[in-house]
């Protein structure tokens, strides 16, 4: 039976619809924020390696922890403390980098309310019966999102954005998660209907980091989005895993927080599949993602993701951070903190040392007068 154009016009167009698509973005810049960047590129990552074609993602990164001057690998960044998979390579694709990464940017995109210029690689090009993911790393105060440092993005400006987005046609299903502190409270206002939001704290919490390495310097990644990603890959595409199923595997001991979930989806969570919004498919052979690590010590490896938290926080779940032994964690041809990187000058010479060679020399000179 021959197929009349309108009808393969309209499977077409149906096909190219029920694509996943998703908007990640990692608001913080400064060194010490290395890991928000990480988990991005995590998810980043793993929506590729699962078939989401870069096409269907904007990717939103607020400082370029990749080229920092204190990078101690140029051009890498690093999620595991073995410091063997690189999230930064030269596949990815970041659509709005540095000071372009706004808290109104991001509702831009995800309304699409955008400058003309904007081309269309750099748009959320979703509508009403796309998968939608929005995943969103930083610094967070109750009801904010903080952005570069210097910005906020209210609760109420998250929600209206979602509004936005539902009148505008946007999506079918919309799956929120956030990696912050007290990220239910960012849930609060929320009234779009199909929207599943998922959190990394209860409102009244914290958000804790995961390990840190030697050769870096600062923590690595923050503890949700690794263990969400690892029970991802957990999953086999076989088993048909709901959005019920993801968030039953993320447990309250590997986080050292209280997961948070809020919905007003249309049907319940084990009648989602996760695979709507994954594209899924058995991963690619460059994954970038970590494996399906076993629970550890919640009280050796963890530091609170507050970003009144510095470096050298004195709490007690940093203080037991293991040590590691940094010539174990690269191959002989990378250079750890004992060794200079390629390509850096010697340290400079001290004011003493300085002092001490003009002193000689005007020694030297004087018994030359002399005799």
């Amino acid at each position: 039976m021959k197929l009349s154009s309108g009808f393969l016009a309209l499977l077409a167009i149906c096909s190219v619809a029920a694509e996943p698509w998703a908007v990640i973005v990692s608001s913080s810049r400064f060194w010490f924020n290395y890991r928000h960047s990480a988990n991005a590129l995590l998810f980043y990552n793993m929506l590729r390696a699962r078939g989401v074609p870069d096409a269907n993602i904007v990717l939103m990164l607020a400082d370029q922890h990749a080229c920092s001057a204190k990078n101690p690998f140029p051009g890498e960044i690093f999620a595991d403390d073995s410091l063997q998979d690189n999230l930064f390579d030269g596949s990815v694709d970041i659509d709005y980098r540095g000071a372009d990464v706004t808290a109104d940017m991001f509702v831009r995109v995800l309304t699409d309310r955008l400058p003309a210029h904007i081309p269309q690689s750099r748009r959320l090009r979703s509508n009403a019966n796309s998968s939608v993911l929005v995943y969103m790393t930083g610094h967070s105060a109750t009801g904010l999102l903080k952005f570069q440092d210097t910005q906020e993005l209210p609760a109420s400006r998250i929600a209206a954005a979602l509004a936005a987005m539902h009148a505008l046609a946007r999506y079918g299903e919309l799956l929120l998660i956030a990696d912050t502190c007290h990220a239910a409270a960012l849930f609060h206002d929320i009234r779009a209907p199909n929207v599943i939001a998922m959190g990394s704290s209860a409102a009244h919490e914290d958000s804790y980091s995961r390990r840190t390495a030697p050769a870096i310097g600062v923590h690595l990644v923050d503890r949700f989005s690794w263990h969400a990603v690892a029970a991802i890959n957990a999953f086999s595409s076989r088993a048909r895993p709901t959005l019920a199923d993801f968030f039953a595997s993320i447990r309250p001991t590997d986080v050292v927080s209280t997961p948070s979930l809020f919905t007003t989806a249309g049907r319940p969570l084990d009648k989602i599949p996760l695979s709507s919004f994954l594209s899924w498919s058995v991963p690619r052979p460059r994954p970038h993602t970590p494996p399906a690590w076993p629970a550890q010590d919640a009280s050796a490896e963890s530091t609170p993701d507050a970003y009144a938290t510095t470096l050298h926080s004195t709490s007690p779940l940093t203080s037991h951070t293991p040590a590691i032994n940094e010539h174990s964690v690269r191959d002989s041809t990378r250079h750890t903190l004992n060794q200079a990187p390629p390509h850096t000058s010697p340290a400079p010479t001290t004011h003493a040392a300085l002092w001490a060679a003009a002193l000689g020399a005007a020694v030297l000179a004087i018994v030359v007068l002399v005799f």
